[in-house]
């Protein structure tokens, strides 16, 4: 019988998913024992490992990697960082995870940009690598934690400025130390945080935009009735119930949301306005142009050419709406019902997407 141990902190939501992990495998090995450890256990009474074939660690500080060295044993860390010259190192993408951040961040034409982490760390440097080098490939520099004072990093950062965090204990921090200088989250600065931290994230005063890099798109409550009709309008409504999230935001933020206006192709289906409409409980119109965004750069260039004063005053003179869909009354409490689903589907099938990663 191989006798192994896990060394972990269970504390935080890592941890705790970690252990689940390697013990739901233990258990389909008839030949393996398997017994969990906190680093402080190890601290201060390293006798307990007496006896260890193997072990499975989660650890950083040198004190406990130093105990662990000795042992002269096989190990497997999780942490980035190799304890031995012979250990095994397992990580995640952490440039792949910056990179989604980025792309987040430059998806909604953020300006101003910052990265907050924990300078020397294994799984921090690599993260601020790729997403600095991402947003300053994209023409923009970067404001970037170095470690020293978090208060006077925030209070000096630009106003609309988007930040992402190594983790999510860095953005609970960012979060807390924004809020106790006035700096409203997320309409002065917003927090991105990553590995999707549950409990952490419980306890933010605002909630934390969160990475989960194992997170998959499903077809819900599918059966042998539907038909692809169905599927695409599932695929329209996802869009649509994505977009009541950024529309809950800014009612969070206190501001009303009555009209709506769509262009370009999707802008063009009375059946989506229809759904935008009654999902959003306000009026969905869309312009005579055909080109939306060609319409924006053409009214930016006539302020500039002094033709008008201001874009308010452009935008009343050359902007003409037509098919207006008003939201149907009774479809609106549906709509509330099917979206408040929507939002417990995530957290219901984290789990499963994190299992469905590992196969």
């Amino acid at each position: 019988m191989v006798k192994l141990a896990l060394v972990s902190e269970n504390a935080r939501d890592y941890g705790h998913e970690l252990a689940k992990g390697v013990a739901n495998f233990a258990q389909r090995r008839s030949d393996w024992t398997l017994e969990l450890f906190n680093p402080t256990d190890v601290v201060s009474n390293r006798d307990v490992l007496h006896g260890i074939d193997g072990l499975i660690s989660h650890v950083n500080d040198e004190r406990t990697c130093r105990i662990l060295r000795d042992l002269d044993i096989p190990i497997v860390n999780t942490f980035a960082k190799s304890i031995t010259a012979t250990d095994v190192s397992v990580d995640c993408d952490h440039a792949g995870i910056a990179r989604i951040a980025a792309h987040h961040f430059l998806k909604r034409r953020f300006q101003n940009f910052a990265f907050c982490g924990f300078p020397g760390l294994p799984f921090s440097d690599p993260r601020e690598h790729a997403f600095t080098d991402l947003v300053a490939a994209n023409g923009h520099e970067p404001c970037v934690f170095r470690g020293k004072n978090l208060t006077n990093w925030v209070k000096r950062l630009p106003r609309k400025c988007a930040i992402f965090c190594a983790n999510d204990v860095r953005a609970y921090q960012v979060i807390q130390t924004a809020l106790s200088l006035e700096r409203p989250v997320p309409s002065d600065l917003a927090v991105l945080g990553s590995d999707n931290d549950t409990i952490i994230c419980a306890f933010s005063p605002v909630p934390i935009s969160s990475i989960d890099p194992n997170a998959r798109g499903v077809f819900f409550g599918l059966s042998a009735m539907h038909t692809k009709r169905d599927m695409l309008r599932a695929v329209m409504e996802g869009v649509a119930y994505s977009l009541r999230d950024c529309v809950e935001v800014c009612r969070e933020m206190g501001v009303s949301v009555s009209d709506m206006m769509a262009c370009g192709g999707g802008g063009t289906s009375a059946l989506w306005r229809q759904m935008l409409a009654d999902l959003y409980g306000c009026s969905v119109k869309t312009v005579t142009s055909k080109e939306g965004p060609a319409l924006g750069v053409a009214i930016l260039a006539m302020v500039g050419a002094g033709m008008y004063d201001s874009v308010p005053e452009a935008c009343q003179a050359v902007i003409r709406t037509k098919q207006v869909q008003e939201p149907i009354p009774e479809q609106i409490p549906v709509y509330d019902r099917c979206y408040q689903m929507y939002r417990s589907l995530y957290p219901a099938m984290r789990n499963s997407f994190k299992a469905l990663a590992k196969l």
